[in-house]
């Protein structure tokens, strides 16, 4: 690493070669990442969306061995407006192991989140320094791995955090044709992947690409020259049907109409209708009129603390290189674009920055750009060896939470919301139930303890029943309520009550005692309510 934004690329670290220890560092780090997923994957429950994607991959299975004559996969619920993404792999691979079903789609989600770090190397190793350091591309993967909400997603969100991979490949892929002009197949390619998780992305791209061709114009002109034009218009062109028919590709609903149906389900996420109940800043908001520091908020208080202040150093850093590098325009982009056409047009949102999670390994870029004028500022005063210090230590402070989190991470909030316990109080956390997996394996050992079958409550709707359904003994039956209840006490055909603290469903049955909470560093997640003596 260098001191300075203009440092060349063969600046060597040390006494070590510079270019042979990226090599080495990007190895290490994705061997680290890949072992970390491997040991970890196992420990996660299920969302609540989860079971219904699952259905959904593997009606698509179905419409393909029929060569499309069983059309049942655009009859399940709105499935059918949304992209195919990666469901159709998950439940191909699960197929020949169905008891292991939710563990393949977690290993599938986690290898997004793999496959999202070479991008970031990529771009730090964009000619011309776009990022100022190629070594920024290894600092911002491993920032966005160290990203407790974007760890604890990577495992149990099958449709974001593939978006959010193929998002950084079209980013990675615009910022290429901004650079060098080349780079329209890789293009094509992450568009049609970006789209096939999320239709409803097209506007947004569409903008992106409108910014990077001024970007490019600014740039390099000459591309502009009226005899190049019909060239890059008809790469372009192809590259954009390319992508078209990618996202098509899998979808069956697409396939009956490839122009309309997409455009139909475009529509459909713009004006998405249903409304959830939001617990936001310790008040119950409808998700259709959220307050318009909703997003921005969860973005500030759901990052380590230590990359919020490097986040904004680097994008001060990055605006600083705007005249000299134009190309810093699409990187502040990633991350300003879309939360701020959220907060003027304050759309139909819920979950905090679940649907926003593309703009993470952006942002990640950003705070690992901010610690780069850091570590150049320690360096002048305290030497070399120091500044690599604090870059490290500086990477790594999130992860002590993340350990004591584990493996409900993506319920992260920093000391600006208050720290955890307090932000339990006033934002929802694991508002996808992943934690009643933890709870459904006590009540499994007491019921096995107690040699007898016992009768759960669960506060659930269907879909949200699997979320601990799928981890009961045969000792166990589950019966679903899902909404407030005016009864004091657990009716008497029920040994336990099972509930989520969201939507205040853990506040059922007051008289009834807790026998056991499921929580992390003081923020419940889940509590069992039951008639006996609570087990210590």
């Amino acid at each position: 690493m260098s001191g300075t934004g203009s440092a060349p690329r063969s600046a060597t670290l040390g006494n070590v070669d510079s270019q042979a220890f990226l090599r080495i560092s990007r190895t290490l780090l994705l061997l680290i990442v890949a072992a970390a997923v491997l040991f970890t994957v196992g420990d996660y429950g299920i969302s609540w969306d989860e079971p219904a994607q699952v259905t959904y991959g593997n009606l698509i299975l179905s419409y393909f061995r029929s060569h499309g004559t069983d059309l049942s996969v655009n009859e399940f619920a709105n499935q059918r407006f949304y992209g195919p993404g990666l469901e159709p792999l998950s439940a191909w691979l699960a197929q020949s192991y169905p008891a292991q079903t939710y563990l393949i789609r977690h290993m599938v989600s986690a290898a997004t989140m793999l496959m999202t770090l070479p991008a970031l190397f990529v771009i730090g190793e964009l000619p011309g320094e776009v990022l100022s350091q190629a070594w920024i591309g290894v600092m911002g993967a491993a920032a966005l791995c160290l990203m407790p909400m974007y760890w604890g997603h990577a495992f149990v969100n099958s449709k974001d955090v593939p978006l959010a991979m193929a998002f950084a490949w079209f980013m990675t892929a615009l910022l290429r044709l901004a650079k060098t002009g080349r780079g329209f197949v890789l293009f094509g390619a992450a568009l049609g992947a970006t789209l096939a998780c999320r239709p409803g992305m097209l506007p947004l791209l569409g903008m992106f690409l409108l910014l990077a061709a001024l970007v490019s114009w600014q740039v390099e002109p000459a591309w502009y020259a009226p005899e190049k034009l019909p060239a890059v218009a008809t790469k372009l062109l192809l590259a954009l049907i390319a992508g078209w028919m990618l996202m098509v590709a899998l979808w069956p609903w697409a396939h009956q109409d490839i122009v309309w149906h997409p455009l139909l389900a475009i529509r459909q996420a713009l004006n998405f209708s249903d409304s959830y109940p939001v617990f936001f800043a310790g008040e119950v908001y409808d998700s259709r009129t959220l307050p318009r520091s909703y997003l921005i908020w969860h973005f500030i208080i759901g990052m380590p603390l230590a990359d919020v202040v490097c986040f904004a150093i680097g994008i001060a850093a990055l605006f600083g290189s705007l005249r000299r590098m134009p190309e810093s325009l699409l990187l502040v982009a990633w991350v300003a674009l879309p939360l701020g056409l959220w907060t003027v047009a304050r759309s139909n949102i819920y979950d905090g920055m679940r649907h926003f999670l593309f703009v993470l390994p952006g942002a990640a870029l950003i705070v690992a750009r901010g610690l780069h004028e850091i570590y150049g500022f320690v360096q002048k005063r305290a030497g070399t060896g120091r500044a690599q210090a604090v870059v490290i230590v500086t990477l790594l402070l999130p992860l002590p939470s993340m350990i004591r989190l584990h493996p409900y991470e993506m319920t992260f909030f920093n000391s600006i919301a208050g720290g955890m316990s307090r932000a339990a109080e006033r934002y929802d956390t694991d508002y996808w139930l992943t934690s009643y997996r933890e709870a459904m394996e006590w009540i499994d050992a007491q019921a096995e303890k107690d040699g007898r079958s016992v009768k759960v409550l669960v506060a659930a709707n269907a879909l949200a029943l699997p979320c601990a359904s799928f981890f009961k003994s045969d000792r166990v039956e589950l019966e679903a309520l899902f909404e407030r209840r005016d009864e004091a006490a657990l009716p008497p055909q029920f040994d336990y009550y099972l509930a989520t603290t969201r939507y205040g469903l853990d506040r059922n049955f007051p008289e009834t005692p807790v026998l056991h909470v499921v929580e992390r560093v003081g923020a419940r997640f889940t509590i069992i309510k039951g008639k006996r003596t609570a087990v210590r």
